[in-house]
């Protein structure tokens, strides 16, 4: 598979995907706990990244449960593997569409990633395929539907950012609506499917959450202007409006709906 991942791999993007760690933290762990997550259980974090969700794993599993990390981008492997290296996590290089992964796992979970993937439905198999039976796939994906990037009072520049991330994704072959169609694809394997959606605000009062709007738009930049999508003058002045946006006390701004699919595995 393709690398498609449009955001680059720069040290402000490593810098953003911490602050956006914390903002769904919550979210990860309450998956997690109810999916059954319990002390020496065995799971995977697929499409890890910079490995929050693998440490959070390894802390709720403790020492008698594994958990491994796998993401197809080199950088992000070593970047885990240096520094969460004191926490007994392994993490390595895999393609889901194209995987080397193998046994049997508790929990198989994955985030943020099925909006890049060009084939959803192979990775759901392969995720069926390494979960125990009795086993539970967790996939927590966003939905970037029009007017779901709401601001308040109206920012136009959200908006515009909004639609030119749609189009990237589009561009390289993901999905940006990926969130609602994950449920269809679980029952269509014969998964024992549930599903809940969140929707993650950013409060300018509350920093560095704040940031993330001009923090996204800045790891996309590379993106736009080799797309042709924008000139560098426009995107200077979108970049310009949502610093603006983060200083605005009084504004906040909904990220697209946040969809959790648990999919157990009631076969063997």
């Amino acid at each position: 598979m393709k690398n498609n991942y449009v955001l680059g791999y720069t040290s402000n993007e490593m810098k953003r995907l911490q602050i956006q760690a914390s903002l769904f933290e919550s979210f990860a762990r309450e998956a997690l706990i109810k999916a059954g997550l319990k002390p020496g259980m065995r799971c995977i974090d697929i499409g890890c990244g910079i490995g929050n969700v693998s440490k959070l794993m390894k802390e709720m599993v403790g020492k008698s449960g594994s958990v491994i990390g796998t993401d197809i981008e080199k950088k992000y492997v070593d970047y885990c593997n240096n520094n969460w290296k004191s926490l007994n996590i392994s993490f390595s290089q895999d393609d889901i569409l194209n995987s080397n992964i193998s046994g049997k796992f508790d929990i198989v979970y994955s985030r943020l990633m099925f909006v890049h993937l060009k084939n959803k439905l192979k990775a759901i198999k392969l995720m069926k395929e390494i979960v125990k039976k009795n086993g539970m796939i967790i996939i927590q994906e966003l939905d970037h539907a029009p007017g779901s990037w709401l601001s308040h009072p109206d920012k136009p520049s959200v908006e515009v950012l909004r639609k030119i991330y749609v189009k990237l994704i589009k561009k390289t072959g993901g999905d940006p609506f990926s969130g609602r169609k994950i449920y269809d694809l679980f029952l269509d394997e014969g998964l024992q499917t549930t599903l809940y959606c969140q929707v993650p605000i950013l409060q300018m009062t509350q920093k560095p959450f704040s940031e993330l709007g001009w923090m996204f738009a800045d790891s996309l930049k590379s993106s736009i202007l080799s797309n042709n999508f924008m000139t560098e003058s426009q995107f200077e002045q979108l970049f310009d409006d949502l610093k603006e946006i983060s200083k605005d006390k009084r504004c906040f701004v909904t990220y697209a709906r946040f969809f959790t699919i648990f999919g157990k595995n009631t076969k063997s």
